[in-house]
């Protein structure tokens, strides 16, 4: 998203950010203090934080769920959250007299259609990042009921295109646009490989399997797709469990796992996924990397991922994009 707003602004375009966070839209460039808000601070481009909640997260929305008889009053306050966080998106759309909303990622593809419909955002389009949520029930049910309020819908891959297809969304809608990366920072000609693996403790002859990923939460019930539940979806469960097999055949084979918990849910997935290291017994072959550096800090990721691919290792790495 980052890249796509530098690059909107070189050709041009007045751009403004809207990303999550804890504040209410009135003030630019505050109420976020995470690696995005830090990413577009870096470039130059203005943003404003706001919640992006589908679901009420109130203490009142928490005790109503756990009485069934209920369970129907908590869609009335997920239906309020979700209002509530659409209208704050318009008013924002509005006093920027945006011309074209282009929203990514499910939470702000939901609201952003909303919000631009309501503050009548002429061009309105979303770029479907991942084909996960169409592969879910509650989701892909929000997704259909709401996609008529864009203008057009770019799938990250063909698979996802063919989903919408299936799903009856008409072709002059969705177009295919692959969702790539700027590689320039990934060149292994120019990481320090030795450097690296000193600062990790792994020897320059050891057999290195490497993955990049954040930690999100696992997803449950109707946000699941069909053996999903309670999995993580960057897969970081079957690495571990692939790990374990790879020792017992290569116990000298060592992997490092870059990437840290998305916010506080992704975070308890990260400790979950290194008590599992402990419990198959492979902890000692395992390198967690943690959290990216702070905002004030060059980011490790690219050369951590330009090292491991430097020289005769093999990465591991799998993507909830396609």
């Amino acid at each position: 998203m980052v890249q796509i707003a530098l690059g909107l602004k070189r050709n041009g375009f007045d751009v403004v950010a809207i990303i999550s966070g804890a504040g209410g839209g009135a003030a630019i460039n505050s109420g976020a203090d995470g690696g995005t808000a830090a990413a577009l601070n870096k470039v130059g481009i203005p943003f404003v934080a706001l919640p992006q909640q589908l679901f009420s997260r109130s203490r009142a929305s928490a005790v109503i769920w756990r009485v069934p008889i209920l369970r129907r009053l908590r869609k009335v306050l997920d239906a309020l959250a979700l209002t509530r966080n659409a209208a704050r998106m318009a008013r924002v759309l509005r006093s920027a007299e945006v011309d074209v909303v282009h929203t990514h990622s499910f939470h702000s593809m939901i609201i952003g259609r909303l919000a631009g419909a309501l503050a009548r955002v002429p061009i309105r389009v979303t770029m479907v990042a991942t084909p996960l949520h169409l592969e879910a029930a509650l989701p892909r049910r929000m997704d259909l009921f709401t996609y008529r309020l864009e203008h057009r819908l770019l799938a990250g891959c063909q698979y996802t295109n063919d989903l919408y297809a299936q799903h009856g969304v008409p072709a002059a809608v969705r177009q295919t646009v692959g969702y790539g990366a700027d590689p320039s920072g990934f060149d292994p000609a120019a990481a320090n490989r030795t450097r690296v693996r000193a600062e990790f403790g792994i020897a320059d002859e050891t057999w290195l399997i490497g993955q990049v990923a954040y930690f999100h939460p696992p997803l449950t019930g109707s946000m699941a797709p069909p053996g999903m539940e309670g999995r993580g979806i960057k897969g970081h469960e079957d690495l571990m469990a692939a790990a374990r097999l790879v020792l017992d055949q290569r116990p000298d084979v060592r992997f490092l796992i870059v990437g840290d918990g998305s916010a506080e849910p992704g975070q308890r997935h990260f400790e979950d996924i290194k008590r599992l290291a402990r419990e198959l017994g492979i902890d000692h072959a395992v390198v967690f990397a943690g959290r990216p550096p702070r905002p004030d800090r060059r980011d490790r990721r690219p050369r951590h991922l330009a090292a491991v691919l430097s020289g005769r290792e093999t990465t591991g790495a799998r993507s909830s994009h396609c």
